[in-house]
């Protein structure tokens, strides 16, 4: 398998495409923050750059570093807030972790690839990168995204906003603007039974039954009166479980609830109530208020408030703290760079003082870059300052097919919102990825090393994803994922999906399987998933997703059904 692996790759990284028979579309690559998971819903957060932004329902490949984990599809788009949820199989996630997403720069219409500008999407272009996108582009955020069932299908080029970068021309255009609404409603259920065999015996079973009822907002106003904007993400929902222990079968979760003004007189803009702070690499969410000023391509900042409960996102008085920020962009033709660094203190009520530091920063020059990344924490009790993650990423466009991606990644574990708190698990992480771009083909090949005191493992991955193929015009994708970790045993998911677009519907479907021998404990299951999603109007659907898992100890069915409107 070993050898497989890297003859396939070692003839990847040889091989050689003629430029003049492939066209390769244009890729975009963005870095996101995994900002919450709500079971099958992830909140992602766009790193700040111009960016042709996906249509509704496209497929975006997602990497850790140098690994690539698989893909999300786009469920919706509040820039520079993303809704996504897994295409394929799941693949584990951290809330505040920093992934790279990967899209086309076109949309597919009519069978030609069309840009932004080409496709009448509401962005700016050309423009001045400190100004604000025009505050209607995205009033009807469906529409701007383009609808990716129907036939009327357009793109947006959205710039986002340069915190406190505002040009007096762009605020005063604003200022004599009406109000402007959008926003989103999902209302949705998700019933699952699953049977645990315990020891494989069919009678020591154990059947469970489960649902959960949701609604999703989320909503944004501009041009509000005296120059305020308003923002709200939030989740209400209702378990029902049987041999639950839980009590609370309500629980209601607010992403993100502010209030922002951009001042005339200074480059001044000021948020308050619950936010996420873009500028922050890690600890990034607030209840409180945050003051940031632009001065050019410099920027800073103080924020000051409260540590939200991570498990609920309630609102809790228990952790105050307070930080500041600075950050420098500079842009050229040719060149991007950026660097920002940020600390703060937390004041916890009956512990001890705690504080953290980093500094982050981004270089890139043509079809080459850099990323480099140090983490800090002060230990609450020694006073002690520990280097809690070392990160360095570079990757490089060989040619328009080939791009070859290597991380390296040193963390410690450590958390400074615990009552018991120290240094511990030293992670040495390395990784590697090539991808091959040939026409509407693409192929991904990726090896990864996870060196730690007393273990080590190494895994590689291959995928091939074959975009409207000639059969029934079907998107295809075929993937292997292969883990070992010496004593500790070995394993193996593969599979493929499918997926097509018709005027109204876009279907999908997959298959997967999985075997593990983790410490000489053998387990196969293979998993089926159909998805389909229908469009009753412009800004109306439904969505409806069944997943079947069978395995040797344990078997679910679950299905899900969903209902968007926008406004």
């Amino acid at each position: 398998m070993h050898c497989a692996t890297m003859v396939s790759l070692l003839l990847l990284f040889m091989f050689r495409v003629d430029a003049d028979a492939l066209q390769a579309q244009e890729r975009i690559r963005a870095e996101v923050q995994v900002i919450q998971i709500a079971a099958d819903q992830i909140y992602l957060e766009l790193d700040t750059e111009d960016l042709a932004m996906p249509k509704e329902g496209a497929i975006l490949l997602t990497y850790r570093d140098a690994d690539y984990l698989g893909s999300l599809e786009l469920m919706a788009a509040f820039p520079p807030r993303l809704l996504v949820r897994y295409a394929e199989t799941v693949f584990p996630l951290t809330r505040g972790e920093i992934i790279t997403l990967e899209w086309g720069a076109g949309v597919e219409l009519g069978g030609e690839i069309v840009t932004g500008d080409e496709a009448g999407g509401g962005g700016v272009s050309g423009a001045d990168p400190g100004a604000d996108a025009d505050p209607g582009a995205d009033a009807d955020a469906t529409a701007a995204e383009g609808d990716s069932l129907g036939s009327d299908r357009r793109s947006i080029l959205d710039r986002p906003v340069t915190r406190g970068s505002t040009t007096r021309s762009s605020r005063s255009s604003r200022q004599r603007q009406i109000p402007q609404w959008s926003g989103r409603v999902l209302l949705g259920t998700r019933a699952s039974q699953s049977v645990t065999n315990w020891g494989g015996q069919t009678d020591e079973s154990n059947t469970r039954y489960s649902s959960i009822s949701y609604s999703n907002l989320s909503f944004r106003g501009r041009d509000l009166p005296g120059g305020w904007s308003v923002q709200a993400q939030g989740r209400l929902s209702y378990r029902v479980q049987t041999g639950s222990f839980r009590n609370d079968n309500y629980l209601m979760n607010i992403y993100n609830l502010k209030a922002a003004k951009v001042f005339d007189s200074i480059p001044l803009e000021v948020q308050i109530g619950r936010f996420y702070n873009r500028f922050e690499m890690m600890h990034s969410f607030w209840d409180g208020a945050m003051a940031h000023l632009q001065m050019g391509n410099w920027g800073g900042g103080l924020t000051g408030g409260f540590q939200p409960v991570r498990t609920t996102e309630g609102l809790s008085f228990s952790y105050p703290k307070a930080g500041g920020y600075l950050h420098y962009r500079l842009r050229t033709e040719s060149v991007r760079w950026t660097i920002q660094a940020n600390a703060a203190g937390v004041f916890p009520s009956n512990e001890a003082f705690r504080s953290y530091a980093g500094i982050e920063q981004k270089f890139r020059y043509d079809g080459v870059g850099m990323d480099t990344e140090f983490q800090a924490h002060r230990h609450p009790d020694s006073a002690e300052w520990r280097w809690t993650r070392i990160r360095f990423r570079a990757f490089a466009d060989l040619s328009e097919q080939l791009e070859v991606r290597a991380s390296y990644q040193r963390r410690i574990s450590y958390s400074p919102f615990r009552t018991f708190s120290e240094f511990s698990n030293t992670r040495n992480e390395y990784g590697l990825t090539a991808t091959l771009s040939a026409s509407n083909w693409r192929f991904i090949q990726g090896m990864r090393w996870n060196h730690q005191p007393e273990a080590k493992s190494t895994s590689y991955q291959s995928r091939v994803q074959w975009n409207r193929s000639p059969l029934w015009d079907i998107s295809w994708s075929v993937y292997g994922y292969y883990w070992n970790g010496q004593e500790r045993g070995s394993s193996l998911n593969s599979g493929v999906t499918a997926s097509k677009s018709l005027e109204k519907w876009r279907l999908q479907s997959g298959l997967s399987a999985y075997r593990s021998n983790f410490v000489n404990n053998r387990y196969t299951q293979g998993s089926l998933f159909l998805n389909a999603d229908y469009r009753l109007t412009r800004d109306l659907s439904v969505q409806a997703r069944y997943q079947g898992v069978l395995g040797e100890f344990t078997s679910q069915n679950a299905l899900s059904l969903s209902l968007w409107k926008s406004f």
